[in-house]
């Protein structure tokens, strides 16, 4: 049986990944640091490796074997733009520098962002040949390391995804959002579209992009074709919850001195914070908005889910597990 090897497995949808793999048959080996959670994997059906450092060696056996990995493991909040590299950067070179060595690697899917691409100027939908234009530690963080992976598209088979904002089941840093919209209200920029995509749909594409032959080096964006305003977002949650929402206008220069006074605690603490000046750097631009009309033409991948649907699921689960 063919084995997949999944980064970042314990995460959001990492953990969603590793289920698709399996429910398609496939036998899965999980890469995870020590202190991972095993909460949302089904540990009896699964090799777990733990690894303290990605050494090149301790990588190379680990990947003895494999036959496509999945590198999700990734962060969205760090304490200062060196952590974000070191983790996107230095860890992806050290996981394909280890791919090269063992020679079994069919392919390798490197899980990126919309933030990787940056906001749009006008708010047409960006496309993969737009010139990126990262704004935030993350994003450029997350530029970079797809820098590293095309860097390796000559000996490695590399698909690079960039999905937008992903929602569903097991995402934690939509639940706030969700909690303050039941209450009735909807903070956001005045003015402003947004693509989402829902957590199964990123896995489809993924898988999608692990089969059949497409060039090394491709780069795809995994989103819904929906673009939707913050008014919106608001007409769907309310119609999910039950009750009338009203977005509220964060005027830009709020939302600036935010991000200063969260720069500022990071700096005091040496933490990070949920609401941090990385986050508010990307909320600075109204339109986070990309099209998947590549990744359907070259990967097959087709969006299953609408945003009404999605975030009806995704709050069913939430109230399940009393977070709603």
């Amino acid at each position: 049986m063919a084995t997949d090897l999944v980064t970042g497995a314990s995460g959001f949808i990492g953990s969603h990944v590793v289920d698709h793999l399996l429910s398609r048959g496939r036998s899965v080996r999980v890469l995870l640091r020590p202190a991972s959670s095993l909460q949302w994997l089904p540990a009896d059906h699964i090799e777990v490796i733990r690894l303290a450092a990605w050494g090149i060696d301790s990588l190379t056996s680990a990947l003895a074997g494999i036959d496509r990995v999945y590198h999700v493991a990734g962060t969205t909040h760090a304490a200062n733009r060196a952590a974000f590299f070191a983790f996107h950067v230095d860890g992806t070179k050290s996981l394909l520098e280890a791919c090269r060595r063992g020679g079994t690697v069919g392919r390798v899917i490197v899980f990126s962002s919309l933030a990787a691409a940056g906001p749009s100027p006008t708010g047409r939908p960006l496309h993969e040949t737009d010139p990126p234009g990262p704004v935030s530690w993350y994003g450029q963080s997350k530029l970079a390391q797809e820098e590293v992976a095309l860097s390796y598209a000559d000996t490695l088979s590399i698909v690079i995804l960039r999905p937008p904002a992903v929602y569903g089941p097991r995402d934690r840093d939509f639940l706030p959002l969700f909690q303050v919209a039941r209450r009735g209200l909807l903070p956001a920029p005045a003015h402003g579209t947004q693509s989402f995509t829902h957590v199964g749909d990123v896995v489809a594409g993924a898988w999608a992009a692990g089969q059949g032959v497409v060039p090394s080096g491709g780069v795809y964006f995994i989103s819904s074709r929906e673009v939707i305003t913050w008014q919106g977002l608001a007409q769907v949650l309310g119609k999910e919850l039950g009750r009338t929402i009203r977005v509220i206008p964060v005027p830009r220069m709020a939302l600036s001195a935010i991000g200063w006074a969260s720069r500022a605690l990071e700096r005091l603490t040496g933490t990070s914070i949920p609401l941090d000046r990385n986050k508010i750097m990307e909320a600075r631009f109204p339109h986070w908005v990309c099209w998947p009309s590549k990744a359907e033409r070259e990967l097959g991948f087709c969006p299953a889910l609408d945003l009404s649907e999605g975030i009806a699921r995704t709050i069913g689960w939430y109230r399940e597990r009393g977070a709603l």
